[in-house]
């Protein structure tokens, strides 16, 4: 009894620490994609609206991969931070996010960026709506933000 007990901790530890290493090593997103498995999906989400050629495919794909890859270190920034620090790495993400949506613009034909900048402000509007939905503390009050002073690319 005693050594079958010690067999089975030995398994779930190793098991746990298997799991942890290949998490660690981004093989494996928390979803239980990997970043190239997720860009492809990325992808496919955007190609049922856009029918997108071969080529654009190849491009976006290759595009999701790199913002997927990067948000990766910058998530591990964002863990290993103090509450300021995590004001710039939330900087970055959103700076990462438009640059990735102005790359993916300069790839798609002009029926395609109409629809294309339609799908963004659907989920801009559900975003804000789902935050806005979260029960807040009591007393924390949300401000308003003011969007006259972001800069928008062109």
């Amino acid at each position: 009894m005693k050594s079958s007990a010690l067999f089975t901790l030995v398994i779930l530890v190793s098991g746990i620490l298997s799991f942890n290493i290949s998490f660690a090593q981004g093989k494996v997103q928390p979803g239980g994609l990997s970043n190239a498995d997720r860009a492809e999906q990325m992808t496919a989400e955007l190609n049922q609206k856009l029918a997108f050629s071969k080529e654009q495919t190849a491009s976006i794909t290759k595009l999701h991969l790199n913002f997927l890859n990067n948000m990766e270190e910058t998530r591990n920034d964002f863990d290993n931070k103090n509450a300021k620090s995590k004001l710039k790495v939330l900087d970055k993400i959103k700076k990462l996010n438009q640059e990735k949506e102005e790359a993916i613009k300069k790839l798609l034909k002009p029926d395609q960026l109409a629809v294309y900048e339609t799908y963004l402000e659907e989920i801009k509007t559900v975003r804000k709506e789902t935050f806005e939905a979260k029960p807040k503390p009591e007393g924390q009050k949300v401000k308003p933000v003011d969007n006259s002073k972001t800069t928008e690319f062109k």
